[in-house]
C-alpha cells in the first residue's frame, strides 16, 4: 500500500467535499425513502464517490453471507475474508480479482451483526475508507431484506459499551414453541427465555421443567448459583403453588456471563453421542471467553455444532440468551 503525497492529499480532500455535497442531496431526497434497499446502496455509493460496494446480509443461520445481487456468490461465515469480518466485527483489506483492493467492512446496528459490506477501490486510502465507513453505517440504519429478519422477534443482540445481550433461537426458519425477549433501560437489561409447548398443559410442564439460569465468573461455572424452585407458568395465579411468587436474586460482578436457555439445547446429541448437557454447554463459552470473542460469535459458534451433530436437529427447540456485564472500571 503506498502513501499519497501533498498533492494527492489535496485532491483527496476535494473529493471528500464533492462526495458529502452528492451524499446530503441523496439523503435530502424525498424519493431515498421509497427506494428499496439495493438501490438506495447503489445510489449511497455513487453519492460517496465509491466505485462499485456490495451489500451480503447473513442468513438467519449466520452460516453464510448472501449477496443482494445475483451477480457474485454467497460466502460461509466460517472460513471466508468477509467472513473474517463478520465475525470480528474489524475491517478486512485485501487484493481484488477484478484489480484493485477489496474493503470488507462489518454492518452492524448498534450491537447487531447484520452482515459484511465489501467495497471495491483502486486503493484504500484514509478518504475512501472514511467513505466505506460511512456506507456502512447507512446501511446497517436502512431496512434489510424481510428474508433476514425473524418476523415478531426483538433483534438477536443489544447492548451498550457496558452490557450485552445476545441471544441464538432454533429452528432458525419455522416458527416453534420457543420465544425470547431482551430489552435496555437507563440502568437495568431485562432479558426472557419462554419455553411453550402446544397448548396450556405443554406449556405448564414446560416453564415448570426449564432450567436454571447458568452463571460464569472467571471462567468458571458456578454451579447452582440461580437454582430456585419452579413457579407457576407466567399468566397463572400463584396460589396454584401454595405461596407467593418469590424473587430471586444473585449479586453481579464485573465480567459475569449469565446464560438462560431452554432444555433443547441440553437435550441435543454432542458428537461423543450423549446429550450436550450444562457442563458441556458452559465449558464451551469458557473456553471461548478465554479467546476475547464478543458474545454474539461465542453463541454463533456455540449453536451450529449442536446442530451439526445431531442427526436432522435438536430434538426439542433450542434457545440461548446471553448477558455479559462489563462496567466501567473505577
Amino acid at each position: 500500500m503506498t502513501h499519497p503525497d501533498s498533492a494527492r492529499g489535496g485532491d483527496e480532500g476535494a473529493t471528500a467535499e464533492t462526495g458529502d455535497s452528492r451524499l446530503e442531496e441523496f439523503l435530502g431526497d424525498p424519493e431515498t425513502a421509497a427506494l428499496d434497499l439495493t438501490s438506495a446502496a447503489a445510489r449511497c455509493t455513487r453519492a460517496l464517490g465509491i466505485p462499485h460496494s456490495v451489500v451480503y446480509p447473513t442468513d438467519i443461520r449466520q452460516r453464510r453471507l448472501v449477496p443482494l445481487t445475483g451477480i457474485t456468490a454467497s460466502l460461509r461465515v466460517e472460513d471466508s475474508l468477509a467472513g473474517w469480518a463478520y465475525r470480528t466485527e474489524s475491517l478486512r483489506v485485501t487484493d481484488s480479482e477484478r484489480g484493485g483492493m477489496t474493503a470488507w467492512l462489518p454492518l452492524v446496528d448498534g450491537a447487531e451483526r447484520l452482515g459484511v459490506l465489501a467495497v471495491h477501490v483502486p486503493a484504500p486510502t484514509p478518504a475512501v475508507l472514511r467513505s466505506a465507513r460511512a456506507l456502512a453505517t447507512l446501511i446497517a440504519m436502512m431496512r434489510l431484506p424481510a428474508e433476514t429478519l425473524r418476523a415478531f422477534l426483538p433483534p438477536r443482540t443489544i447492548g451498550t459499551a457496558h452490557v450485552v445481550s445476545t441471544t441464538v433461537l432454533e429452528p432458525a426458519y419455522e416458527i416453534g414453541g420457543d420465544a425470547f425477549d431482551h430489552a435496555l433501560t437507563e440502568t437495568t437489561p431485562h432479558a426472557t427465555v419462554l419455553d411453550a409447548g402446544s397448548g396450556l398443559g405443554s406449556a405448564a410442564v414446560d416453564q415448570l421443567r426449564s432450567p436454571a439460569p447458568l452463571v460464569i465468573r472467571d471462567r468458571q461455572l458456578l454451579g447452582d448459583a440461580m437454582l430456585r424452585q419452579p413457579d407457576p407458568p407466567m399468566g397463572l395465579p400463584s396460589l396454584l403453588a401454595g405461596r407467593r411468587r418469590p424473587v430471586h436474586e444473585i449479586a453481579p460482578k464485573p465480567g459475569d456471563r449469565v446464560l438462560m436457555y431452554t432444555d433443547g439445547v441440553t437435550e441435543a446429541r454432542a458428537e461423543s453421542g450423549g446429550q450436550f448437557g450444562p457442563e458441556q454447554f458452559a465449558g464451551y463459552i469458557i473456553r471461548a471467553t478465554a479467546t476475547g470473542e464478543p458474545a454474539s460469535e461465542t453463541l454463533r459458534r456455540l449453536i451450529h455444532p449442536t446442530l451439526d451433530s445431531s442427526p436432522d436437529r435438536p430434538r426439542d427447540d433450542a434457545t440461548i440468551l446471553m448477558l455479559e456485564w462489563s462496567p466501567p472500571s473505577g
